[in-house]
């Protein structure tokens, strides 16, 4: 049976790809849908269907993966700043190093022991570079990150992700921005 645009299904979601789009099967068709996690049992809307995969929107988790956690940030789903939002940080780091792992069997063909992977001290403020689009849309200033798949400003002045200190200098900017328009 094939999935068709607007189907509505129930789904088991048992990986993620590395862009953060949990990945669950349908009749032997993959399906991916953004900010799920592996375990997740959802309902999902599929807003594109091809013959070899689809892609999904979670309208409701009907049972919720143990590595399931509360968002903490207003921005996120929407923000295209960070993909893993909604899973434990020891969750997303298993993720990463199956992924490398992964990618040194599978498509490097060598079998190897990796190191258990080294985690930053806190899920929170551990990166240390960000480049932030600015826009005005509707006359309001957006100082951010693009929208997955777009071109569309979210607004995020204080990522959770950054220092603190990027919000303080975000201040500044905008400020200045708006001073000098």
């Amino acid at each position: 049976m094939l999935l068709n645009k607007n189907d509505d299904i129930e789904l088991h979601i048992d990986s993620v790809s590395l862009t953060g789009s949990g990945v669950g099967r349908y009749n032997g068709l993959a399906v991916f849908v953004p900010a799920t996690a592996p375990g997740d049992i959802i309902e999902a809307h599929i807003i594109k269907a091809k013959k070899s995969y689809a892609v999904g929107k979670c309208t409701k988790i009907i049972k919720p993966s143990p590595d399931r956690t509360d968002n903490d940030c207003p921005a996120y789903p929407g923000c295209g700043g960070c993909s893993f939002r909604h899973m434990s940080y020891g969750a997303e780091l298993k993720l990463k190093s199956d992924a490398v792992s992964d990618a040194f069997s599978r498509i490097g063909g060598l079998e190897v022991d990796l190191k258990p992977i080294i985690g930053a001290d806190s899920p929170d403020g551990y990166r240390n570079k960000a480049q932030y689009p600015v826009s005005m849309q509707d006359g309001e200033l957006k100082i951010g990150f693009f929208s997955p798949h777009s071109h569309r400003v979210v607004h995020c002045p204080d990522c959770l992700l950054q220092p603190t200190e990027f919000a303080d200098i975000l201040g500044v900017f905008t400020d200045y921005i708006k001073q000098f328009n």
